[in-house]
């Protein structure tokens, strides 16, 4: 419960910086920038709850839209440290040869899985240098 409590807290502690960054009130931000309830915005700036999901990803899209790089990364990571533990597997990669884009997540849960995850990674980045080369995918 402590943690959870932790990263609520990361969470809130974030959306405030934010909006204090902005200069906005809680109901400016509200309408102007989430298009949401102010009572909303007070709930998250308390946990009660914290933004979570799609919630953390649009402010990290406004944080980047304010040349807010750290703060918009942090939002990033409390979101994946939302979804992650959820995947049935410890790792996705989706890339799309064509375009050259993509991403590639793995999930680590304590050294034990630094191995694989390293080789997982590894198999990535050999396909990705190959491609870069105007090799063929595997």
């Amino acid at each position: 419960m402590g943690e959870d409590r932790k990263k609520h807290s990361a969470a809130s502690g974030l959306l405030i910086t934010l909006r204090k960054l902005l200069g906005m009130t809680q109901q400016e931000f509200a309408g102007q920038v989430m298009n949401t309830a102010v009572t909303t915005i007070g709930r998250w700036e308390t946990s009660n709850p914290p933004p979570r999901g799609e919630a953390l990803l649009k402010l990290a899209d406004i944080a980047g839209e304010h040349n807010q790089p750290v703060l918009a990364e942090e939002l990033t990571i409390l979101y994946l440290d939302e979804i992650m533990p959820r995947l049935t597997r410890n790792g996705v990669a989706h890339i799309n040869y064509e375009a050259a884009s993509g991403y590639i997540l793995r999930r680590i849960d304590g050294e034990q899985d630094i191995p694989a995850a390293v080789q997982y990674l590894r198999r990535w980045a050999d396909e990705l240098e190959g491609m870069g080369k105007g090799k063929s995918p595997c």
